[in-house]
């Protein structure tokens, strides 16, 4: 579990830093999954895995760093990693890289129809400076799902909601055909 969350992690660090494709206006539909996307300047998709096992792909502005990944894969057994345990760890993989980082709300929600938990964290990055990362987790012990969304805010704007272009970008993510 703390592999992948590291994992993860240092995929959203190296991408951030890597230049991302130029277009107007394109889509994403996964070779293996029912997942899709439409997306436009600004945003940029980042590079993308899309296996049978697992796919790993999403959007950034580059201008602000704000962003939209998602991942889906194989889950672990909850009999062996029950949810507290999962997102304990989930909590331990994102507060650990820097002593200002902090987490700001845990809670059960509805996310494109499904029961989900969300975890909201204050993050202080070299790159962008402040963020508010929301992870957004459905697991049900055979494949798991995640979105995390990024996106910059002042220090004394903790509590800033979900920006607009987000919320645009994921009016277009169908997720299970929904």
């Amino acid at each position: 579990m703390r592999n992948y969350m590291r994992l993860l992690l240092a995929f959203l660090i190296m991408t951030t830093s890597s230049c991302g494709q130029s277009s107007d206006s394109a889509t994403w539909k996964s070779s293996y999954r029912l997942l899709s996307f439409a997306y436009k300047d600004p945003w940029k998709r980042l590079p993308t895995l899309d296996t049978e096992k697992e796919t790993l792909t999403g959007v950034i502005d580059y201008s602000d760093g704000k962003s939209y990944v998602i991942k889906i894969g194989h889950d672990v057994s909850k009999e062996k990693l029950p949810d507290n345990t999962y997102y304990a760890n989930v909590k331990e993989t994102m507060l650990a890289p820097n002593a200002a980082n902090r987490l700001l709300f845990e809670g059960d929600t509805v996310f494109h129809s499904q029961q989900s938990h969300r975890l909201d964290f204050l993050m202080n990055t070299d790159k962008w400076g402040w963020m508010r990362q929301v992870s957004i987790i459905r697991r049900d012990g055979k494949e798991f799902f995640s979105v995390q969304i990024s996106y910059p805010i002042r220090q004394e704007e903790i509590y800033k909601e979900i920006p607009d272009e987000i919320i645009e970008f994921d009016k277009s993510v169908r997720l299970n055909n929904k």
